[in-house]
């Protein structure tokens, strides 16, 4: 009898001690409690009828192979729900003000975790990006951060511009779309951005708070498909200076020239082709192109340079100095006596502005000796000018600063602005 009394006695402790594991296990981990609670349910420290109110995202990133587990969420110790693998899910919680502490296992195995603290102080919004791996759950909380700027400051910005602005923000899941949809006479606001949407809205302000990694939308607006000004084989034989202008009138952006020594007139088209090496050299007026597709003009070379004012007669050289010289504005009498006729002179570059709502053309202000120099005597301008017209060194634009030596055509002299008119025969870099 004793007998029998003592090996019910070793079975009863044997189950206990088994008990006492099971329970162990089960209480292991984040020390959870194994009761599982309504996913509404508020965390502990919280009433079913109130507390702050605490939104808490948590994204699982998706493996594809191995520690593909589902997951079970833990707010101070109270179960919350669960959460597939891969997928995305928003908690609504009524929490205690002061610090609550989030863990995140592995369903059915709490050895397998991962936790983090957070604070709360009136409503908040959190947002945790987790990892499964085969030993613990990663946690990483997303920030929250104030866009740079305010939705009403979005139509005054360059798309690339505001793009900046959000990724030194540290926002990171930007996007842009480019909308072609802008008439010629509204080229001055090509690039400009239209819209931005934060999360599908386009009305934000500077003050509201978002995640890192919430959707940014930058929508930009730039010039239509542009029709072509002529027919290819209606500008062969013409001013390659006019087809440049036809080109940049309509609106095109990447005009660029180039010469043949094939046989033919000097400074007359032999070719254009839009669109690049396998573009169009075959096209009809009105056909369609992309404003920024490249326009090349091949000219004859010939053995004329490359702007005929060139050949106009100098102006004297003491007439020259006395106007670099002297101590007036006033430039109407060297105007008067020598328009038309060229001039050399070195110079710097003041101001360069677009003309008018142009891309691809210029108003320049140049100022007699080097960068820097004060003056309030006359200033030389060059107006409505391209690239090519200036026809500077290696194609280089100037620049604000730079210093050069330009030989111009004579032009007017603006009284009412104190300038004189030149026209660009060539500008080299000095």
């Amino acid at each position: 009898m004793r007998s029998i009394s003592g090996t019910v006695l070793s079975v009863c402790k044997m189950l206990l001690a088994i008990g006492i594991v099971i329970v162990a296990l089960m209480l292991g981990g984040c020390g959870k409690s194994s009761d599982a609670a309504p996913e509404t349910s508020h965390a502990k420290g919280a009433t079913s009828g109130g507390g702050t109110e605490v939104s808490i995202t948590i994204e699982c990133e998706e493996n594809i192979f191995f520690s593909r587990y589902d997951l079970d969420v833990y707010v101070d110790n109270e179960l919350q729900g669960s959460l597939d693998h891969g997928a995305t899910k928003e908690f609504a919680l009524g929490l205690n003000e002061g610090n609550h502490t989030l863990c995140i296992t592995e369903r059915g195995d709490n050895s397998v975790d991962g936790s983090v603290d957070f604070s709360v102080e009136g409503s908040t919004s959190l947002k945790y990006r987790v990892k499964c791996t085969d030993t613990q759950v990663e946690v990483e909380r997303i920030d929250s951060l104030n866009p740079p700027i305010s939705a009403d400051e979005v139509p005054s910005m360059y798309h690339d511009e505001i793009h900046r602005a959000f990724e030194d923000a540290g926002f990171t899941n930007i996007s842009e779309v480019e909308v072609r949809d802008l008439a010629i006479d509204q080229r001055g606001s090509n690039w400009h951005a239209g819209a931005v949407s934060i999360n599908g809205s386009d009305t934000f302000t500077a003050e509201d708070l978002f995640f890192a990694d919430d959707e940014i939308v930058i929508t930009y607006h730039v010039l239509a498909d542009l029709n072509a000004p002529a027919s290819s084989s209606s500008l062969e034989g013409r001013s390659y200076q006019e087809v440049v202008s036809l080109f940049e009138d309509a609106g095109f952006i990447n005009v660029t020239t180039t010469t043949t020594g094939a046989s033919g007139v000097a400074g007359t088209v032999s070719e254009v082709r839009i669109g690049g090496l396998f573009g169009e050299s075959d096209f009809s007026a009105g056909d369609t192109f992309a404003f920024d597709a490249g326009v090349e003009i091949t000219y004859y070379k010939g053995e004329s340079g490359q702007n005929s004012s060139s050949d106009a007669e100098p102006v004297p050289e003491a007439d020259l100095n006395r106007l670099l010289n002297q101590n007036s504005m006033d430039a109407s009498w060297f105007s008067s006596a020598y328009k038309g006729r060229t001039i050399t002179f070195d110079g710097w570059v003041a101001d360069v502005q677009h003309h008018e709502n142009y891309d691809t053309r210029w108003d320049v202000l140049i100022l007699k000796g080097n960068s820097g120099d004060a003056s309030s005597d006359l200033s030389f301008r060059l107006t409505d000018v391209s690239l090519f017209d200036m026809n500077t060194d290696n194609d280089e634009m100037p620049w604000e600063g730079d210093n050069i030596t330009i030989t111009a055509v004579v032009g007017d002299y603006n009284a009412t602005s104190g300038w004189l008119e030149l026209d660009p025969v060539s500008i080299s870099f000095r």
